[in-house]
C-alpha cells in the first residue's frame, strides 16, 4: 500500500453527531453525508500524520469493528467519493478495494461492522422555500399566508 498520508476535508464542512453516526454537510456541493460509526472513525483517522495502513492497523474496539485494512479501504474510497478527503484516494494507493458484499463474505462479520456513507442533496435555502414572500413572485410559488396573488406578484 502507498504511503499516502489522507487528510479529511475540514472546511466549508459542517458536522453533526446524531447517535451513533456523524452528519457531515458539504457547504460547497449542497449535499449531507451520513457516517456510521465505522466511517466516521476512518474519517477522523485521517489527520494528514497517518496512512491507510496505520489507519488499518489501529485498535477498533470502540467501534466494534474488526482491525482489517479492507474495511478501512473501503470507508476510505467511500469517503473520496463522498469528496471528504482533501486528495481523492483511487489512484495515489494503487490498491483494488473489495465491494462491502465481497468484504462481508471474506471476514464474516454483520455488516454492522462495515463502512457506509450515505448522501443526499441538500436543498439550498432558496429551493427550500414552500412559499412566496411580500413583493415576490407567485409565478411558480404560491403566496405565504396572508399574502394573495396579484399581477405575478405577492401583496397584502
Amino acid at each position: 500500500m502507498a504511503l499516502v498520508r489522507l487528510r479529511a476535508r475540514k472546511e466549508r464542512i459542517v458536522t453533526q453527531m446524531l447517535g451513533d453516526e456523524l452528519l457531515v454537510y458539504d457547504l460547497d456541493r449542497n449535499k449531507v453525508h451520513c457516517l456510521n460509526r465505522v466511517a466516521a472513525y476512518v474519517w477522523h483517522q485521517c489527520d494528514g500524520v497517518r496512512t491507510a495502513g496505520e489507519i488499518a492497523k489501529a485498535p477498533h474496539r470502540e467501534i466494534g469493528a474488526p482491525a482489517d485494512e479492507g474495511i478501512v479501504l473501503l470507508a476510505l474510497k467511500q469517503l473520496s467519493r463522498a469528496n471528504l478527503l482533501v486528495e481523492p484516494i483511487d489512484r495515489p494507493l494503487q490498491v483494488r478495494t473489495e465491494s462491502r458484499r465481497q468484504l462481508l463474505k471474506r471476514i464474516g462479520h454483520v455488516a454492522v461492522g462495515l463502512p457506509l456513507v450515505a448522501t443526499i442533496l441538500a436543498p439550498t435555502a432558496a429551493n427550500a422555500a414552500s412559499c412566496s414572500g411580500l413583493g415576490q413572485s407567485c409565478a411558480t410559488l404560491p403566496c405565504c399566508s396572508p399574502f394573495r396573488c396579484v399581477s405575478g406578484l405577492c401583496v397584502v
